[in-house]
């Protein structure tokens, strides 16, 4: 008998251990069912919070585009008067028309009189063409002497240079 209580005891123990298995098991399911219940709504939630204002934003950004637009062609349909360069230059030949011509002569046995005041100065001219090449100079002198350069490997060159500024040698070795 001492072998059959020798397997009753040993079935008891490992029931015993089943049962606490199972039990955590059953624990871990409920806990994790109950954190689904929980945490799905939320994370639905903060889904669609965001695609409400990604849609809000993208409805502004399409009414900003269409005003955009309609300035521009508000722009495009307007008179020449909002066009600065049209405007200036309309404004240029209105003034001018009638102070940049000649007037009449005077007369001509009247003897020249004083000079008048010095008027303003006009406004700046075009740039002017490019002046001729001139001639070659006289070389300078010499200048002095260097500073001698740093020690380098002799007989190896570089294989390569790693973007870095780091040079690779043959040999594996690295600078």
């Amino acid at each position: 008998m001492s072998c059959n209580n020798k397997i009753i005891t040993d079935l008891q123990t490992n029931v015993k251990a089943y049962r606490i298995i199972v039990f955590g098991t059953a624990i871990f399911c409920n806990v994790s069912v109950l954190c689904t219940f929980v945490i799905l709504p939320i994370i639905y939630y903060n889904v669609r919070v965001d695609n409400v204002h990604k849609f809000d934003e993208i409805r502004n950004c399409k009414q900003e585009i269409r005003d955009i637009w309609e300035n521009v062609q508000d722009i495009k349909l307007s008179p020449d008067i909002f066009n600065r360069t049209k405007r200036n230059e309309q404004a240029m030949h209105m003034e001018c028309a009638s102070c940049c011509l000649p007037g009449p002569l005077g007369p001509k046995d009247r003897p020249l009189g004083d000079y008048g005041l010095q008027g303003e100065d006009g406004e700046p001219g075009d740039i002017g063409d490019e002046g001729a090449v001139g001639t070659k100079g006289v070389p300078g002198e010499r200048g002095p002497m260097g500073l001698g350069g740093s020690s380098a490997k002799k007989g190896i060159c570089p294989r390569y240079c790693a973007i870095d500024g780091g040079i690779f040698y043959e040999d594996g070795t690295r600078v």
